[in-house]
């Protein structure tokens, strides 16, 4: 298949120059107009699959020039270079003209390269969702089949055959994903995970994580506080010698022994099932099953939202190189939920994070939001968390 042809008509020579260099060596052919009216002149030899301009050019001002070449082919996808970098001014050229895409003045090349990737995919491809990959569906559709729960979560009898997890293959997944779309599907029950040998079982009561088990030493309450200097060894190990002997909870024990008080003890049970729920998001696969049945009856539950574990889990274990691998179509435009504002304030994004959302206008994709944003992992973070739980899509 031929290279898609790029006509790139900027006023500074110099860098229409380098940035055709770099087009061509990532799959287009490019050719670089002399100006407005060459642009014009040659638009039916040339025959361009996508046109980038400048607003600011001489002869043609770059507005006008787009709407001559939309007039002269009305089909034909135009991206513009604005003169300003602020998203008020770029919104101020897209109303001023029908071009396909914006670009801020000082743009990266990958920005560039992203625009006219989508410009030249196929509509089909343009539309496609920004869901994760399909290797979890299977699991996604077990939680999806969980009985919806509209009151205070009642038990539900398991299966008779209960699988053993170790004989279940390990499959990837993306642990952030799952548990927005538990949350979103309200279900009740018990996702329980291994891998590497430690076992996660992270209990949901109409979509949101309540309790989470684990099976790794270090993260048990006792070896918790110790790292945060509340508890030494030797005091663990009499609280130990003391659960054996009562029957009791380390943390009812340590409690007794006047270590903690017990709001202390509550915080803290709560504090370590939020870290294991994070935890979680550092697995990239992992055995999976998915039991409907109700939580452990316990008086204390997570506290945060699920909002902000997946937030949490996402700024501890995903790297620009993970985020960037979990959008399935990374060119697909991008466009935010009518209540996004009001929903936005349970995720609690930070500020540098949150930049990339005010220049969302359904038109730029996730790589070009993520291009033209001042730091590009707070970017792909603050979009996904926000795709997991439909406030873009």
């Amino acid at each position: 298949m031929s290279a898609k042809k790029v006509l790139l008509v900027l006023g500074d020579a110099g860098l229409a120059a380098a940035m055709a260099k770099y087009v061509n060596a990532n799959g287009f052919e490019c050719v670089v107009g002399k100006g407005a009216q060459d642009a014009l002149d040659t638009l039916g030899s040339v025959k361009p699959d996508v046109v980038v301009v400048s607003q600011l050019l001489a002869g043609i001002d770059g507005i006008k020039l787009v709407d001559r070449l939309k007039h002269a082919r009305a089909v034909l996808p135009v991206a513009i270079v604005a003169a300003v970098n602020s998203p008020q001014g770029l919104n101020d050229v897209r109303s001023s003209c029908d071009a396909n895409a914006v670009l801020p003045a000082r743009f990266q090349p990958d920005a560039l390269l992203a625009t006219l990737k989508r410009l030249t995919s196929p509509p089909e491809e343009q539309a496609k969702s920004t869901r994760p990959s399909s290797a979890q569906r299977e699991i996604e559709d077990k939680l999806k089949a969980a009985p919806r729960m509209s009151g205070p979560a009642q038990p539900v009898v398991p299966a008779q055959e209960k699988i053993a997890v170790s004989s279940v293959p390990s499959t990837p997944i993306e642990p952030a994903w799952l548990m927005a779309r538990a949350h979103a599907d309200q279900v009740t029950g018990a996702l329980r995970l291994v891998s590497g040998g430690i076992e996660r079982t992270l209990y949901l009561t109409q979509g949101r994580p309540v309790v989470v088990t684990s099976n790794a030493p270090e993260e048990r309450i006792g070896q918790i506080l110790i790292r945060k200097g509340k508890l030494t060894q030797k005091e663990l190990d009499v609280a130990l010698n003391h659960v054996q002997k009562k029957h009791k909870r380390l943390a009812e024990v340590l409690v007794e022994m006047g270590v903690m008080t017990q709001r202390d003890q509550d915080q803290e049970v709560a504090d370590q099932y939020a870290e294991r729920a994070i935890a979680l998001c550092s697995w990239r696969e992992a055995s999976v099953e998915f039991t409907p049945r109700a939580p452990p009856d316990e008086l204390v539950q997570i506290r945060l939202s699920t909002e902000r574990l997946v937030l949490e889990g996402l700024r501890r274990h995903y790297d620009v190189k993970r985020l960037e691998g979990v959008f399935s179509n990374p060119l697909a435009p991008l466009r935010a939920a009518p209540d996004i504002s009001q929903r936005l304030a349970l995720i609690n994004l930070a500020p540098l994070e949150g930049a990339a959302l005010l220049m969302v206008d359904g038109v730029r994709s996730a790589a070009e939001l993520a291009a033209l944003a001042p730091s590009r992992e707070d970017a792909l973070r603050a979009l996904y968390v926000c795709i997991c739980f439909g406030l873009l899509g």
